[in-house]
């Protein structure tokens, strides 16, 4: 890549070649919110003054001036394959998010260009759902999900832990190269190696694919109006089930308020129960994987 800089500071003219890089060609970019220095970058998107470039020996995108973008010379820089491989983790896809028809008023604002699904079996003039990608993009990931993902493929000094890829399929890629390969990612631990897809469907930060191998941390939650129970230390199970698949943020709160009556009124019974029944793993579990703010 000192070649590169090499070049542009002999040849830093700057011409107006806004109306040649158009998207999907390639070009040299400078990574200005990084290290100032230049890259070979593939356009993404054109706007007036700046374009949006993916550093196709990287993996990094960024949004770039319009005149730290340079055409890619035609005899130089070609030769040297794109170092950045494309990958997806395998079984698992973004999360769509569900709003109420009432809110379409407000999709062009906060969702400019965006995919809308309508959900034609709960669809009336009144009441209906819309279902919306959060990107422009197929597939694109939260910044949320993008922090998740490095601490759990980091140590807290930030170096990088050991980690096993297994290819299981391969797709046009959509940035660099050919192909985008499908990947089970996973991290080498002495203590516990961590499938890095099955975390963050655990976590909601993610959607398991239909036919995916993985399963989800709780199961469904069973009709608990219809179940009848021994007595209520039983029902903590379907509860816990119940909580981690809840989305109303006021019926969470009235499940979690319920598990705390139960186990507040049973404390007497309940270190039994729990090392009969193996419950207590279950609330751990619940309790500890879940992001949500509810008190008790």
């Amino acid at each position: 890549m000192t070649e590169i800089n090499e070049f542009v500071d002999q040849n830093d003219i700057y011409v107006d070649i806004g109306q040649e890089l158009t998207r999907g060609k390639y070009c040299l970019a400078q990574y200005t919110n990084f290290d100032q220095r230049w890259y070979r970058g593939q356009i993404l998107e054109v706007e007036a003054n700046q374009f949006k470039v993916f550093f196709a020996d990287y993996g990094d995108s960024d949004i770039v001036p319009k005149d730290k973008v340079r055409e890619l010379p035609v005899d130089k820089f070609y030769e040297l394959p794109l170092q950045a491989i494309e990958c997806k983790l395998y079984g698992i896809k973004p999360i769509w998010k569900r709003l109420p028809c009432g809110f379409s008023m407000h999709i062009e604002v906060m969702y400019d260009r965006l995919p809308v699904k309508v959900d034609t079996e709960m669809a009336s003039d009144y009441n209906c759902l819309l279902t919306i990608n959060t990107s422009i993009l197929d597939e694109e990931w939260s910044e949320t999900v993008g922090n998740v993902l490095w601490d759990l493929t980091h140590y807290v000094n930030f170096d990088l832990r050991v980690l096993n890829a297994v290819v299981k399929g391969k797709e046009p890629a959509r940035y660099a190269g050919r192909n985008k390969f499908v990947i089970e990612l996973g991290t080498v631990s002495r203590s516990c190696d961590l499938n890095i897809a099955q975390e963050l469907s655990w976590q909601q930060l993610a959607v398991l694919d239909e036919g995916s191998e993985m399963e989800p941390l709780f199961p469904k939650p069973s009709r608990l109006r219809m179940k009848m129970y021994g007595s209520l230390l039983e029902k903590i199970p379907d509860l816990c089930c119940s909580l981690y698949w809840e989305t109303n943020e006021e019926l969470a709160k009235k499940t979690c308020k319920e598990i705390c009556g139960i186990v507040s009124s049973s404390l007497n019974r309940l270190k039994t129960y729990f090392m009969l029944k193996e419950n207590l793993q279950v609330l751990f579990e619940l309790l500890t994987s879940t992001e949500s703010e509810l008190v008790c």
